[in-house]
């Protein structure tokens, strides 16, 4: 919230205080104050000063050769916010922007920040043992206050759990659980409990492995509150023996250096993670102590392209055979005619699940063994810009390939249709068709002033999309044709205003601002998203929205949980608060037989609101979970609102219309829900 104001609290600062000078992060100098001015010893360099009384805080910069401060200045933006912690936890803040840092200690309660004004501070809080927390993007303007609101540290969430036998439920003490790099985060005690704090915000999957038992993978999600897992049941595990034939390439021998084992969850969007990596001895190597499910074998060499990812199903222990034929390949990157010497291509193998980084070097050539086949998509840099290209190879023994950058391009710019003003935060996505190429919904970036430009253009039809905040979705494309003969191609994209309203969203449980979280508005067939906004650090978005009409919008906190807004016009900020992300929901998908369900999905509908499928999708990309249930027929959906939950489980495009849901009450904590097919 931006307050107006006339004069800042002046006399606020003419009461005692405590002044110091910064010196990198060190307080020094310090001495108690009672007016508005403070002398300093004059110095050659800038320096920077806090002056504090209670929650009153002063920041800001002595001038070289000054041989005082005046503590009261009318140019100064205010910041006011409220910081929680647990008692007898002293934060540390600190704001950083302008050119200028400054570091406050016992940083809690409420408090009123005068401080040069400036577009962006970055602010950050910390204390030890507490999650930290970060703003990026917050705004002090000359005679204004920027409420923050209230900010809460917390300690780290904990995850427990306990292990034990499949057989007879018998604890597996030692029992280790490890993150996707193996490393140690708990060790089961002799009930088989164990616990940790999650203090690594990319931690979303974890494995548990006991010696002689399969290793079972658990797919966590975003955590943020406190998760008690359900018991982990670990059977007999399985052994998987790789027997590697390398072929002779060139009249050389073909060295394979080692072998990774990779779990992946999904058929279509797998998320590789470690298992284990060993040397390969005598043409074969062994990974033993493994659950049923689907996996990956990599073997590598010692050049970039010397990779091999070969898929597994594992369901029993099983012997596999992989023979590595190595393949010379020869790859350069051409501009139009021009061949481009020491040029970095990122290589990727599709549905493979590795990448390599290659460079033309001098000769304008990359020359090396490749041991896939399959599909590749090469990332070519050029300058200050990107070119995409794929294509298969599968030959037997040598293969070739060019990568022609068209050396075309289509600029433009986002106006206003009114003034003929730049746009700036514009966000454009486009469509291409041309030839047997096609390319849907790529990205391309729009600079502060409204200007685009697309490198490399391809011959065929471009049809952009634009959105912007406080801008109206325009009611169809922009279309522009890519000739042969085209260097450069303009395109003006003009964009009407429409009035909107301010909408701040709250956590409903503490009153906090839910910054930097996704706003989402769909198409009116509820199929793909229309326009995603963000809030910014005050938990504000400005939703474009006219006449009578309604319009709802689904918020995603980083946090956890969904938010829905139905908004009508209005002048003033309408207040959303959004339900915290206490539950953590674990369905199992059955038959009546009790198999597993693979590929299931969920349509969900929490208190009454119904969550679209594209709603949920963005939600698992947002929080790193898979959409659909696994091989055991399992879909966890962690940070979760507490509510009544009406659920439609499906396969395939969407739930059959008249089919009734499952209905349960979810409470704060870990829940199970089971869902069976078949009548």
């Amino acid at each position: 919230m931006i307050i107006s104001l006339a004069v800042l609290a002046a006399s606020t600062l003419a009461v005692k205080g405590n002044f110091c000078i910064l010196e990198g992060t060190r307080a020094t100098a310090c001495r108690e104050t009672t007016g508005v001015a403070v002398a300093v010893e004059p110095s050659d360099q800038p320096r920077r000063f806090v002056w504090r009384s209670g929650g009153s805080l002063r920041l800001g910069l002595i001038t070289p050769k000054a041989v005082s401060v005046r503590l009261q200045d009318p140019g100064s933006g205010r910041l006011k916010l409220v910081i929680r912690s647990p008692e007898g936890v002293a934060p540390r803040m600190q704001i950083d922007g302008g050119g200028a840092s400054w570091t406050v200690e016992n940083a809690s309660g409420p408090l009123a920040v005068d401080l040069p004004p400036a577009i962006r501070y970055q602010i950050s809080i910390e204390a030890e043992g507490l999650e930290p927390i970060l703003l990026r993007k917050v705004q002090a303007t000359k005679g204004t206050i920027t409420d923050l609101k209230v900010i809460e540290l917390r300690r780290y969430p904990e995850i427990s759990g306990a292990v034990v036998a499949r057989k007879d439920a018998s604890p597996l003490a030692g029992a280790a659980i490890l993150n996707g790099e193996g490393k140690l985060l708990a060790t089961a005690d002799e009930r088989g409990r164990f616990r940790f704090q999650r203090t690594d915000t990319s931690l979303h999957t974890i494995s548990v492995a006991y010696p002689g038992y399969e290793t079972h993978l658990i797919q966590l999600g975003e955590v943020t509150f406190d998760r008690r897992l359900e018991t982990v049941q670990l059977g007999e595990g399985f052994t998987l023996t790789v027997s590697v034939e390398a072929v002779p390439h060139n009249g050389r021998p073909t060295v394979v250096k080692k072998a990774r084992l990779v779990r992946t969850t999904e058929a279509q969007n797998p998320i590789p993670f470690l298992v284990a990596e060993k040397s390969v001895a005598q043409s074969s190597v062994v990974f033993e102590d493994l659950e049923a499910g689907r996996y990956g074998v990599e073997l590598y060499g010692d050049e970039p392209l010397e990779q091999l990812f070969v898929p597994v199903d594992l369901a029993a222990s099983r012997t596999i055979d992989i023979a590595v034929r190595p393949l010379d390949v020869t790859i350069s990157a051409l501009l139009g005619d021009t061949v481009r010497e020491n040029t970095v291509i990122d290589l990727a193998a599709l549905r493979n699940l590795w990448r390599a980084t290659i460079n033309t070097g001098a000769s304008g050539e990359y020359k090396g063994p490749l041991w896939q086949r399959g599909l590749f998509a090469a990332n070519v840099h050029l300058e200050s810009w990107q070119f995409f290209a794929s294509r298969t190879i599968d030959a037997r023994t040598e293969a070739a390939w060019d990568i022609v950058v068209p050396d075309r391009r289509i600029t433009g710019s986002v106006v206003d249709a009114d003034t003929r003003r730049p746009v700036p935060d514009a966000a454009i996505h486009y469509d291409f068709k041309g030839g047997d190429a096609a390319i849907y919904g790529a990205m391309q970036p729009v600079d502060e002033n409204g200007q685009f430009v697309l490198f490399g253009a391809l011959r065929g039809e471009y049809e952009f999309h634009v959105t912007a905040p406080e801008y109206a979705v325009p009611d169809h494309s922009v279309s522009v044709v890519v000739d042969e003969g085209a260097k450069e191609s303009r395109v003006e994209i003009p964009l009407k205003r429409e009035s909107g309203r301010t909408v701040v969203f709250v956590d409903a449980a503490t009153g906090a601002a839910v910054a930097e979280a996704p706003v989402i508005e769909l198409r009116p067939d509820g199929r793909g998203v229309l326009r995603m906004l963000t809030t910014d650090d005050t938990g504000r978005a400005r939703v474009g929205v006219q006449g009578k009409e309604t319009k709802t919008v689904y918020v995603l906190p980083v946090s956890g949980s969904i938010g829905v807004a139905h908004i009508v016009p209005g002048d003033e900020p309408l207040r959303v608060e959004v339900p915290p992300p206490s539950s953590a929901i674990h369905i199992k998908t059955q038959m009546q037989d009790g198999s597993p369900v693979r590929a299931c999905r969920v349509l969900l509908r929490i208190n009454g609101e119904i969550i679209p499928p594209t709603v949920m999708s963005l939600f698992g990309s947002l929080h790193h979970i898979p959409s659909d249930s696994g091989s055991d027929g399992d879909l966890s959906l962690p940070g979760m609102p507490a509510g009544l939950y009406e659920l439609w489980p499906y396969r395939g495009s969407s739930p059959a219309e008249a089919a009734a849901p499952v209905r349960a009450n979810v409470a704060a904590g870990a829940s199970t829900i089971v869902l069976t097919f078949g009548g």
